[in-house]
C-alpha cells in the first residue's frame, strides 16, 4: 500500500467473476501516462479464478493492491476500496469497462487546474467490440488528447472555459444539471479528503447505491468542475448488472427504500434535485417497466406518484427548461410523457401500451 501522496490517484475497481476482462482492464490502467497511481482491485467473492489472477498481477506491479472479501455486492466492494485508498485523489472503474492511456492524466490536469473537489466528465457507451453506441458529453473544457494526456488546445483557439461552481448555479444552492446526468462513480475524479469529510459511502442495497453516494457528496457543497471528456468507455455487456437489475419490477430491487435514504442525506429540495428524483422515477417506469406485466406496472406508476407527492417532490421546472443544460431531447420527452400521464391519471393506458401481457 502506498504512503499518502499529494499527487497519487487511487483507482478503485470492484471485481466479481470478471476473469475474461481483467487482463484488458489491468492493461488499460497500468499503461496510463500518469504513473502515480495505486490500483485497488476488490475481489468480491469471485468463483471464476479472478482473485488468483489479481494476486499474480500484484506480484508483477507494486502499484496494484488486491483486497479479497466475501461476496457483498458492488457497493460493499467500493466501500472497501474507499477505506483502503491512500491517494490524494480517487477514481473508480468497473471491471469490464475501457479507458485510454491518457484518461487519468486528463482528470488530474483538470482537478489541479481548477482546484475543484470533484471533476465530472462524460462517457461513451460502447459495444464489447469497441464500437461507440452513443456519447454523453457534458461541457466544453480544454482539449486534452486522451491517448497521451496532452493539452491539444495550446497554440490554437482556446475552447475552454471549464464550468465551475461552489454548489451554486446562477445564485441557487444546488449544482448545475450536468452533475445529475451521470451519477455513476466513474468518469469522475474526487479529492479524497472531501469524500472523507462528507462521510460519503455507497449504500449497500441492490439498487441505486451510486445515486446515494453522489447525493451525499452534493450535500457537502463541493466545488464542481465539468469536463467535456468522453474518454471513459462504458461497455454494454448483456449480462452486466446494469442490464439485469432493471429487468422487471421486483421487491428485492424496490427503489423507494433507496430514495428514502437519499432524502435523509440530501434534505434540501432544490428545483434540480426535485426534477432529478422525478426523472429517476420516470426512468424506473420505462426501464424496469418494460419487463413488467400491465397490472404491476400500473401499480408501480401509482406508487411513484404517491411517493413524489408525499415528499413534496413534484417538479416545478419543465422538462424543456434551459436549466437542464446537457439533457438530451429523448429524456426530456420521456419525462414529459410521464408527467402528462400522471396529471391526467392515464397510468392504465400507459401500462396497457408499455407493459406486458
Amino acid at each position: 500500500m502506498f504512503q499518502e501522496d499529494s499527487m497519487t490517484v487511487s483507482i478503485i475497481v470492484p471485481v466479481f467473476n470478471a476473469r475474461k476482462y481483467l487482463a484488458r482492464t489491468a492493461r488499460d490502467l497500468l499503461r496510463q501516462t500518469y504513473h502515480r497511481i495505486e490500483v485497488i482491485f476488490v475481489d468480491d467473492g469471485s468463483t471464476d479464478g479472478s482473485g488468483r489472477m489479481l494476486d499474480r498481477l500484484a506480484g508483477y506491479d507494486e502499484r496494484v493492491c488486491v483486497l479479497h472479501q466475501k461476496n457483498g455486492g458492488t457497493a460493499c466492494a467500493r466501500n472497501a476500496g474507499l477505506a483502503a485508498a491512500s491517494g490524494a485523489y480517487i477514481m473508480f472503474m468497473d471491471d469490464d469497462d475501457r479507458v485510454p492511456k491518457g484518461y487519468v492524466q486528463e482528470y488530474v490536469t483538470e482537478i489541479e487546474r481548477t482546484g475543484a473537489d470533484l471533476v465530472i466528465g462524460g462517457y461513451r457507451r460502447i459495444s464489447p467490440e469497441g464500437k461507440t453506441l452513443f456519447t454523453r458529453r457534458l461541457a466544453k473544457s480544454r482539449r486534452i488528447n486522451p491517448e497521451d494526456g496532452k493539452d491539444d488546445s495550446r497554440g490554437g483557439p482556446r475552447r475552454n472555459v471549464m464550468d465551475m461552481q461552489r454548489g451554486e448555479a446562477q445564485g441557487s444552492r444546488e449544482p448545475e444539471w450536468p452533475a445529475f446526468i451521470n451519477v455513476s462513480p466513474w468518469a469522475k475524479i474526487y479529492r479524497r479528503r472531501f469524500v472523507e469529510r462528507c462521510g460519503a459511502h455507497f449504500l449497500e442495497y441492490p439498487y441505486g447505491e451510486d445515486i446515494f453516494f453522489q447525493m451525499m457528496l452534493q450535500a457537502g457543497k463541493p466545488l464542481i468542475a465539468y469536463s467535456d471528456s468522453v474518454s471513459y468507455g462504458w461497455v454494454d455487456h448483456k449480462e452486466s448488472i446494469s442490464n439485469t437489475v432493471h429487468k422487471g419490477i421486483r421487491e428485492e430491487a424496490d427503489i423507494f427504500p433507496m430514495l428514502d435514504k437519499v432524502l435523509e442525506v440530501h434534505p434540501e429540495r432544490g428545483d434540480l434535485f426535485r426534477y432529478f428524483l422525478y426523472r429517476h422515477c420516470a426512468y424506473h417506469l420505462y426501464v424496469s417497466g418494460r419487463e413488467a406485466d400491465r397490472v404491476r406496472l400500473e401499480e408501480e406508476f401509482r406508487r411513484c406518484r404517491q411517493w413524489l407527492r408525499e415528499n413534496d417532490l413534484l417538479p416545478v421546472i419543465s422538462p424543456f427548461s434551459c436549466q437542464l443544460r446537457g439533457e438530451i431531447l429523448r429524456d426530456r420527452v420521456a419525462v414529459q410523457v410521464i408527467r402528462m400521464t400522471s396529471r391526467l391519471h392515464l397510468e392504465h393506458i400507459f401500462a396497457r401500451i408499455y407493459g406486458r401481457g
